[in-house]
Parts: C-alpha cells; sequence; structure tokens
C-alpha cells in the first residue's frame, strides 16, 4: 500500500528494528536500588511504539470499512426476492406456452404434407 501522503507512515520492520537496537542501550537501568533509572526513555519508547500502532491501526481499519461500504453497495445491486420471483414467473410462464402452443403453431404454419 503505497503512502500518498494522506495517511501518515505506517511503522515497518526496519523501524522496529532501529527502536529495538537503541532501546536495548537505553532501556538498561542501573539496577534499580529504588530509583527510576532510564524511566523517561523506556516510558518514550514505549509511548511512540502505541502512537506508531494506533496510527497502523487506524489506517487498516479505515481500509476494511471502505470495502464493506464497497461491498454493501454491491449487494444492494442484487435482485430482491420479490424480483426473483417475478423472474422465475416470467421464464416459466414463458417455457409453459412454448409447450403448449409451439406444436400447434408448428403445425399451422408447417405445409401439410399429403400421403
Amino acid at each position: 500500500m503505497p503512502n500518498d501522503g494522506q495517511y501518515p507512515r505506517l511503522i515497518g520492520p526496519q523501524d522496529m528494528e532501529r527502536v529495538e537496537r537503541t532501546s536495548l542501550a537505553d532501556l538498561k537501568s542501573g539496577g534499580g536500588g529504588g530509583t527510576s533509572d532510564g524511566m523517561e526513555t523506556r516510558l518514550a519508547l514505549l509511548e511512540a511504539k502505541v502512537t506508531g500502532l494506533e496510527r497502523e491501526f487506524a489506517v487498516r481499519f479505515d481500509h476494511v470499512e471502505k470495502r464493506f461500504d464497497d461491498l454493501s453497495r454491491d449487494i444492494s445491486k442484487l435482485p430482491t426476492e420479490w424480483g426473483m420471483a417475478k423472474i422465475v414467473f416470467v421464464v416459466t410462464g414463458a417455457l409453459m406456452a412454448a409447450a403448449i402452443w409451439g406444436p400447434r403453431a408448428l403445425s399451422l404454419i408447417a405445409p401439410t404434407v399429403a400421403p
């Protein structure tokens, strides 16, 4: 899916690898000791990941929603049950008329052959 500028850029595998490489060094705290060493860095990294995921989900759900809208428009073009019943009735009537009146009409049109 190309990014044409209307959607935010999606996070890809290369971005996640870069985040993981930088986060391994940044996330190592001093062992705790009752302090929150590196907590701001870890929180900022977590917020960046969540924000990226929220954008990606929003874009993907927009595309799913658009496809469902297209599908509902296509379904609305199909004939209703009453429309199908009318089609079946007309076709059945035409076939019955051809079966009943067809041989009589042919006998009137075709020349009679004397024995």
